[in-house]
């Protein structure tokens, strides 16, 4: 079906080109042979069948096939339209073999993408680049890269990089919201660089802007999302991530969700899944299926930006893939009199070309002051995945406002400058306390000496502990045995068994709705693997001692009575 599109396509303009066609054998890929050709701009699948006199015109051009195989080439037997088409399917059988088993990795679709220690390859949709050190190159035959058909970046070898006015321009557009930390416009204007590199960089931090209603999130949006002109995929939060995943087809662009607001749904949550696997490079992305029974990779190596007032749910493990903005105004002046860059959609894509250009010229500088800014942060912070995040964002910020790489000095002062901001995000809870946590807040229906009602897990606790048998039996029941040692100290024992049904009912809505529990809770201070009677049953449990102020006390004994 690929291949009649590509004869479709290109039929008329194979047979009346005049230049000569480039053409590269990538491979093979099962049966079929894999070709890039220049005058399609994609990369085509085909059979040696498939590869008609017709075919072999449209994918490699008159001019092409006539000089390799025309009248002038030995042993060539031309057919009607002036070359052999026989050798031709040799030629390309042979060389697709030569050159291996076909990756899709050595496609490049629009964007930015590493090429060795200090050199990015960009892909502006019509023509490649290479940019290392102060040095550029738009030669093909030095770089392991393919144009695919799309809208382009919207850049070229012309653009000019931009000025300090350019720079300050987008400084004074986030200049016009007030946020609820200082640091929040750094982390904007960082984003943006980094998002610049996606396709570049192994680790890629995602945004959320939040605030109240009428606020101008949508603004500063288009704003942000102006900066990278064709470059970008704008979606409401109402999309699905197979719908994003199609649209980018491989770019490694930025996308921008409007509206992710938690009662978007399922479709939103999927879309929070598909950024935790963007955030970071492995391999030649995820594996899905596919209608023909075969796996194929779908890789995603976008940053996503969202805005919404109410926050979508993220889990513990996106904390540190997340960074949260919160706008609390749009500033008088701004909204009386809006910027240019905010208002002139064709000065803001202008102006962004230009800090693109101006953001790939300066790549050497920004790969140089990534290690620096990861070393301080994680001798800060000791979280590795945190400190990569807000690594790339400082990094990003320095280069756009600087030409040179950060020294250890200034990484040290803008990290302490942003103090505030690091120390909140070191506050996210570990996975075992979160576990814990959402164990005995959960809230069930308890019976007991005065009466039938509602009570959360620590108040049952409480009340086993305190000799309340009503209380141990429903505990142990629910997979829980809570005893209070010689010296005050209270332990809870819970079942390794991933299939213990009490257990699951008090997971569910939870990350721990489908097991594991056990592997979590382990990590606890004083945990150990034991065994346990439950209901006069051994058990084998996993057995922690539990703070006492995870344990609310239980006034006057009661429970909250059933409203009548």
């Amino acid at each position: 079906m690929a291949i009649k599109k590509a004869v479709q396509k290109a039929k008329v303009i194979a047979i009346k080109s005049h230049e000569v066609q480039e053409l590269k054998c990538l491979g093979y890929d099962g049966q079929k042979l894999v070709l890039y050709s220049k005058m399609l701009n994609q990369v085509v699948f085909a059979k040696p069948e498939q590869l008609t006199p017709r075919c072999q015109l449209s994918i490699c051009g008159l001019v092409w096939l006539k000089e390799h195989f025309g009248p002038g080439v030995e042993g060539a037997e031309p057919n009607v339209f002036g070359f052999d088409g026989d050798m031709a399917v040799q030629y390309l059988v042979s060389n697709c073999q030569s050159a291996g088993h076909y990756s899709p990795s050595r496609v490049r679709t629009e964007g930015v993408y590493r090429d060795g220690d200090d050199a990015i390859i960009i892909n502006t949709g019509s023509e490649l680049l290479r940019v290392s050190g102060n040095s550029s190159s738009s030669s093909h035959d030095q770089l392991c890269a393919y144009t695919q058909v799309g809208q382009g970046l919207g850049l070229t070898a012309s653009t000019v990089c931009a000025s300090r006015k350019d720079v300050k321009d987008l400084e004074n557009f986030v200049g016009n919201w007030t946020f609820r930390q200082p640091a929040h416009p750094i982390f904007l204007m960082g984003w943006v660089a980094t998002a610049v590199y996606a396709g570049a960089l192994e680790r890629r931090p995602h945004l959320c802007a939040t605030g109240r209603r009428g606020i101008g999130k949508t603004m500063l949006r288009d704003g942000l999302g102006g900066v990278f002109g064709p470059a970008a995929l704008l979606v409401e939060g109402s999309s699905t991530i197979a719908g994003i995943s199609q649209a980018l087809d491989g770019r490694p662009i930025p996308v921008f969700v409007d509206e992710a607001e938690m009662h978007a749904g399922n479709s939103l949550q999927g879309i929070v899944h598909g950024a935790r696997s963007s955030y970071s490079s492995s391999g030649e992305g995820r594996v899905v299926g596919s209608g023909s029974g075969k796996s194929r990779s779908a890789p995603m190596s976008s940053p996503f930006f969202f805005t919404c007032i109410q926050p979508p749910t993220f889990e513990a493990s996106d904390a540190s893939r997340w960074l949260m903005v919160e706008v609390t105004g749009l500033k008088p002046e701004a909204a009386a009199n809006p910027s240019r860059f905010a208002l002139d959609e064709k000065y803001r894509t202008e102006v962004g070309a230009r800090l693109r250009m101006l953001l790939v010229r300066r790549w050497p500088a920004f790969s140089k002051s990534l290690p620096i800014f990861r070393s301080v942060l994680l001798n800060k912070l000791g979280d590795a995945r945190l400190a990569e995040t807000l690594a790339a964002v400082f990094a990003g910020y320095w280069v756009l406002k600087h030409e040179g790489p950060v020294t250890l000095a200034d990484a040290e002062f803008l990290a302490t400058k942003l103090r505030e901001t690091v120390d909140a995000s070191k506050e996210q809870p570990m996975d075992e306390v979160e576990c814990l946590t959402s164990l005995l807040t959960k809230i069930i229906a308890v019976r007991s000496l005065r009466g039938d009602g509602k009570q959360s897990v620590a108040e049952i606790v409480q009340r086993a502990c305190d000799d309340d048998a009503l209380a141990d039996i429903q505990l142990q029941r629910l997979g829980i045995r809570a005893l209070r040692r010689d010296d005050g100290e209270l332990t809870l024992s819970v079942p390794v068994s991933t299939s213990h049904r009490g257990m699951h009912s008090l997971f569910i809505g939870t990350r721990w709705a489908r097991g594991n529990w056990g592997a979590v809770l382990k990590r606890l201070p004083g945990a150990e693997g034991t065994t346990q009677r439950m209901l006069g049953i051994a058990t084998k449990v996993i057995q922690f001692p539990i703070p006492v102020e995870f344990v609310k006390p239980v006034a006057n004994g009661e429970v909250l009575k059933k409203a009548a």
